[in-house]
């Protein structure tokens, strides 16, 4: 199972990467999708630190553990399940529908990322 420290590091690389191809501006698409994955990486460190990390887990179980646990000790931070709802929305619209994203999604799609990431981590610093 993966550790806090490598699923921390994965959403810092994750969030560079999406930064660069945003910034290329012709990798939108790649863009918006490695933003998700910064997002559902910092979600995992999350979630390894509460030892709320779901068995077996696929992005649904992620999201509904987040959800959960956001609900029953952080209830004024529910909102990110929704961010990371709306990012993995986004992600599966740029990887695999029809539609092509555009430096203005991809830019809030950065912000989106970083944005839970330091909300969450945050969150982990607050006793």
């Amino acid at each position: 199972m993966i550790t806090f420290a490598v699923a921390s590091k994965k959403a810092v690389e994750n969030l560079e990467a999406a930064k660069i191809l945003r910034d290329k501006k012709s990798f939108n698409n790649a863009s918006v999708s490695r933003a998700y994955y910064a997002a559902a990486q910092t979600t995992a460190a999350f979630l390894l630190h509460h030892k709320q990390f779901p068995q077996k887990p696929n992005h649904a179980k992620v999201q509904i553990s987040l959800g959960n646990l956001l609900r029953k000790n952080y209830p004024k931070h529910q909102d990110l399940t929704d961010d990371l709802t709306n990012l993995e929305s986004l992600r599966y619209d740029a990887d695999y529908e029809n539609r092509e994203m555009t430096p203005k999604i991809a830019q809030q799609c950065c912000k989106l990322a970083s944005k839970l990431k330091n909300d969450l981590l945050q969150l982990v610093k607050t006793p």
